[in-house]
């Protein structure tokens, strides 16, 4: 319970929630990405497979990951940061307590 009850734990219990909820969202708009082209595909061709995909479509989510991996580690360094400086002021606090 004392672990629960620490800021510095709290914090990073919330980062990690926070970057799971990312990856699933993250996951979810690539498999609602993919059925959009397979669907897209049936469409315009009889047969569709998915090695008939343009390659910049690939380098497209490629890249929207990368950038959303950049913008998680920012957020990540962030809240260490601020963790890092509540816990600071917490022990000053403490240390001048009569």
């Amino acid at each position: 319970m004392r672990l629960v009850a620490n800021p510095v734990a709290l914090r990073a219990l919330i980062v990690l929630m926070v970057s799971a909820f990312s990856f699933l969202m993250g996951l979810i708009a690539i498999r609602s990405m993919r059925k959009n082209i397979v669907e897209e595909m049936d469409l315009t061709q009889d047969a569709p497979s998915l090695d008939a995909l343009p390659l910049h479509l690939y380098n497209t989510v490629i890249q929207q990951l990368k950038q959303q991996k950049t913008e998680l580690m920012a957020q990540s360094q962030a809240e260490q940061r601020r963790a890092r400086m509540n816990e600071s002021l917490s022990q000053a606090l403490l240390a001048n307590l009569p």
